[in-house]
């Protein structure tokens, strides 16, 4: 809208807001009332007035007030603050970094002034608005009420909707404090929370109106009462009574059209010229802002507000923001749970705060008592959105709690949907169309959210879609789910929709029909509903586990190692005990699980490479045999053992790699490769690896690992420059991405190979940048016989040996010796830890220092 320019009469004012400043007069009217102000306060005032509320820079509104007086910033601060308590605290606001804006619809009146100079005011009869006469500041919700006010200035009906407790009544208000001078019979705020019947509903808003509604149909009589009047009326809360309300408003758009009407709902009404504005969450700052940055975030910034009022001690810095900016997070930035949570504060502290929201049903129930009683607790607002919902809908609502972070459409269909007969517990039988029909329901309430992700060149298009619970009503549905007699049969739904999903997802691999990056980016998104499935399935049925495990390890890939890990160690008793399942599920589950140990219990992972193998030759299935054979050559190889890779080289090459994809084949390639590392035929391996890394390119995987592995050959060969390189520009290639798992071992292969040239400057500078990654990886062997070098060539030949001591246990832990080219670097470390010492140690020293170091923890 064009600012307002004052006219040239001297009698023009400007009225905004139930406020009529008159400028020449210097005097503010509220409600035909002098308003006193500071001299200051009020030239500030003019200032932004004057702007009709376009943006005031700090430094323009200096010049106005203070002209020609060199002052403070924190003066212009001291007077906005003054202001606010006149205006309100919503009526101005601050855009960080630039200055001020006023947040009014101005009208400019020109003519006599309200007033002569010097006349006693007369006091204005006042409306009956239905608001309370002070509202607190709007917190986080500038660009939201900028952009309803637009709206409202074009659109006669307009529809306020968003989930229960995100703050969809207290915006309503502010708009109508706003807005109160500008229709000439004002507005009017109706709650709605109590009314159920269509009279009862006309009764209210006649009453907040102050009209007699004649005798005749609720809705006809009230527009005839409506009907000569200029006002805007909010109806707040109509989720409950969504139909009646629909039908009165579209009575009154006809029968009383110089009304405008603002409606706060969950759902919309569906009527033909209604305008729709969806509230969402407020704004929550990434992990790792500062706390200046982060108080510009809504969430945040209504947390902090709220805990300073209870208590004036809180401050938010660099030390709590992250905590802080945890609970907004978890609580979805819904202004209601967030105020709920800062009243918590003062009795638990911030970390306890976050750790209770796991009971957040609970925990949230200090709301305000003047406040309806839907809104005074978290419980108490999602019961009420629940009790809105069908049958059909409370059904499909209980049971998303099952996943975990939403899934796409096709697998809530699989899992949630009945097919024929009854639900579990006897109760009326869902389809696919009626679940897909309770979501939008859902949706429409905004307790379940639809989150849409760019799909990448290969990736399912409807799979970028997904539908998931946010956090606090997931809370209220996993307690229904678990009171409903359908819970155990859910979960076995889910366990074998993902199993279903996941096997056709590793025979997508396998073919070729897909790309191993495109591959791990389609499954990234449902790894915890994976996971989830694999926990129902250990409990129900450990068969389906072992179908879920290897391919939920194979997409969480290396640089979760830890989550591997705790999955294989919970499995290993299955695969241990009496055989489950088919001859190939069994070789699948074997093969991941020994290649996820191969480099840190390769003993172990060879044995269980060997089994694994045998259930692949008796599936028939040769890919898995290729599988399980280049993880019995890597481990053979790390244990020098010739004879089981020249079993498994020899089994590979009698295998037909007819149509084989690019995954496969660099398997076999990798066999080779092993056995070429083994038999001390450097060129062959470089081939072989060189080979590997041109099919691993071409299954959308990473050729690093391959060219590392090169880098291995060299320095068995001594060719310590080439190693170096490769190693040194893989090391570089890695930083800044997330295969952490990939930069570990190119860092510990770069300080193996400096430390070939006994380069221990540099050697120690990778390793200090290695040692969170080699503890988080497994590999302190290696890292610790790397740093023995290190201090055996700094002259330090009793830390040498400890180390020494330290990596030997590591070793003996793992069930693996040392690889050749480490044996070579051991021995050349001990030589040089013991020509360090002023005169030669005994035995007894030497093995006293090991001993001391093994024990080391």
């Amino acid at each position: 809208m064009p600012s307002p320019q004052p006219p040239s009469s001297s009698t023009a004012c400007f009225r905004f807001g139930g406020f009529e400043l008159q400028p020449d007069e210097r005097r503010l009217l509220q409600d035909g009332r002098a308003v006193p102000m500071q001299a200051k306060t009020l030239d500030l005032l003019i200032a932004l007035v004057e702007q009709g509320g376009r943006l005031v820079s700090r430094q323009t509104l200096i010049e106005r007030v203070w002209p020609a007086v060199v002052v403070e910033e924190n003066n212009l601060t001291v007077q906005v603050n003054a202001l606010r308590k006149v205006l309100g605290n919503d009526r101005v606001a601050t855009v960080p970094g630039r200055g001020y804006r006023l947040v009014a619809t101005v009208d400019v009146v020109t003519g006599p002034a309200s007033l002569p100079a010097g006349a006693a005011p007369v006091p204005a009869p006042r409306r009956r608005t239905g608001l309370p006469e002070r509202l607190g500041p709007l917190i986080g919700r500038d660009a939201d009420m900028a952009a309803l006010t637009a709206l409202l200035d074009r659109e006669p009906l307009v529809t306020l909707t968003g989930a229960g407790g995100i703050g969809k009544t207290r915006l309503a208000m502010a708009q109508l404090h706003l807005r109160q001078s500008r229709p000439a019979h004002g507005v009017c705020f109706v709650d709605l929370s109590d009314i159920g019947q269509p009279e009862a509903l006309a009764d209210a808003i006649a009453a907040a109106a102050g009209v007699r509604r004649p005798e005749g149909s609720p809705a006809a009589s009230l527009a005839q009462a409506l009907a000569p009047l200029d006002l805007l009326i909010a109806l707040d809360g109509a989720e409950h009574i969504a139909p009646i309300v629909a039908e009165l408003v579209q009575s009154l758009r006809v029968g009383a059209p110089q009304l405008q009407l603002l409606v706060t709902s969950q759902v919309p009404l569906h009527l033909r010229h209604e305008a729709v504005y969806r509230l969402g969450p407020l704004a929550v700052p990434d992990d790792g802002v500062a706390a200046g940055v982060a108080l510009h975030y809504g969430a945040v910034d209504l947390f902090v507000q709220r805990a300073q009022a209870l208590d004036q001690r809180f401050r938010l810095d660099d030390g709590n923001v992250s905590v802080v900016a945890a609970v907004c997070r978890s609580l979805d930035g819904a202004a209601l749970a967030i105020e709920l949570a800062a009243a918590r504060l003062p009795s638990l502290g911030l970390p306890a705060l976050l750790e209770a929201l796991d009971q957040r049903l609970r925990l949230l129930s200090l709301g305000p008592r003047d406040a309806p009683q839907r809104q005074q607790t978290l419980r108490a607002t999602l019961d009420w959105s629940h009790g809105l919902l069908s049958p059909a809908e409370q059904a499909v609502f209980r049971r998303m709690a099952v996943f975990h972070g939403g899934a796409p459409l096709s697998l809530v269909q699989q899992v949630l949907a009945d097919g024929d007969g009854l639900a579990p517990g006897g109760l009326p039988a869902l389809d696919g169309w009626a679940v897909l029909d309770a979501l939008g329901g859902l949706v429409d309430r905004a307790l379940v959210q639809v989150v849409e992700r760019a799909p990448g060149p290969n990736a399912d298009p409807e799979a970028a879609v997904r539908y998931q619970l946010l956090e606090s009503p997931r809370a209220l549905a996993a307690e229904l789910l678990q009171a409903a007699a359908e819970a155990p049969a859910l979960r076995t739904r889910h366990a074998a929709a993902l199993s279903r999903w996941l096997d056709q997802a590793f025979a997508d691999l396998l073919a070729g029909r897909v790309g191993m990056a495109d591959w791990v980016e389609r499954l990234h998104p449902d790894l915890d509903n994976a996971a989830l499935a694999l926990r129902g399935a250990l409990r129900d049925d450990p068969a389906q586990a072992l179908a879920i495990a290897p391919v939920l390890s194979l997409a969480l890939g290396r640089s979760r190692h830890r989550e591997r890990s705790a999955l294989w160690t919970e499995l290993a008793p299955l695969l241990d005990g009496p055989p489950l399942g088919s001859a190939a599920l069994r070789a699948r589950a074997g093969w991941q699980c020994a290649d996820h140990w191969a480099s840190t219990r390769t003993e172990q992972a060879l044995a269980r490479a060997r089994a694994a193998h045998a259930d692949a030759v008796q599936s028939g299935d040769p890919r898995l045999v290729c599988l399980c054979l280049d993880v019995m050559a890597f481990c053979g190889w790390r244990m020098r053992d010739q004879d089981t890779l020249s079993f498994a080289v020899a089994q590979a090459r009698q295998l037909d790699a007819t149509g084989w994809s690019p995954f496969l084949r660099s398997s076999a390639a990798a066999i080779e490769a092993w056995h070429a590392m083994v038999t001390n035929d450097c060129p062959a391996a470089v081939q072989w690896f060189t080979r590997q890394a041109d099919w691993l390119r071409a299954a959308g995987m990473d050729e690093a690992r391959a060219y590392n592995n090169v880098a291995g050959v060299h320095l068995l060969a001594g060719q310590t420059t080439e190693a170096i390189a490769i190693t040194g520009a893989l090391v570089a290639q890695m930083q800044g991405t997330r295969d952490l798992a990939a930069l570990c071992a190119f860092q510990l292969n770069h300080s193996a190979a400096l430390l070939s040239e006994d380069r221990a400057a540099e050697a120690r500078a990778v390793l200090v940048r290695s040692w969170p990654l080699a503890r988080q990886f497994d590999r302190l062997q290696l890292w610790a016989d790397d740093a023995a070098q290190v201090a055996a060539i700094e002259r330090r030949p009793q830390a040498a040996l400890r180390l020494v001591g330290w990596a030997d246990a590591m070793f003996a832990a793992l069930g693996h010796p040392r690889e050749q080219a480490d044996r070579t670097r051991h021995e050349h470390t001990m030589r040089l830890a013991l020509a360090g010492w002023p005169t030669e140690p005994g035995a007894a020293e030497v093995e006293r220092l090991r001993a001391s170091g093994a024990a080391l923890q």
